[in-house]
């Protein structure tokens, strides 16, 4: 299911630190999308998510943890310091960054 993203906040997850710092997204430019399926090895939740920035962010290719504000106004909670979330950039004439995320769905 594809959902709008309304904030996108990040921390460091290999510093222990209660500081969020929030991403420069472009307005109506972040999708997210879940998905939850069945392997052999049990069940498994990958999330996607992409995003269009208005200037770049310091933190951006660190070990991260990413909370998402959706324009529903739940919140997703996405990496831990253990299976941290990593951004890639892609430059044209703007700076798109997305990152796939997997990890064990619990049922």
């Amino acid at each position: 299911m594809i959902q709008i993203v309304e904030k996108i906040y990040i921390k460091i997850a290999d510093v222990p630190s209660p500081e969020w710092s929030e991403l420069p997204i472009v307005p109506a430019t972040a999708k997210i999308e879940t998905e939850i399926s069945k392997e052999e090895a049990g069940w498994l939740r990958t999330t996607e998510l992409k995003a269009t920035l208005s200037r770049k962010h310091p933190w951006l290719f660190r070990n991260l943890i990413v909370n998402v504000l959706l324009d529903d106004g739940k919140t997703l909670s996405i990496g831990s310091s253990d299976i941290p979330v990593h951004f890639t950039l892609e430059r044209s004439n703007a700076r798109e960054v997305s990152f796939k995320h997997k990890t064990r769905a619990d049922m």
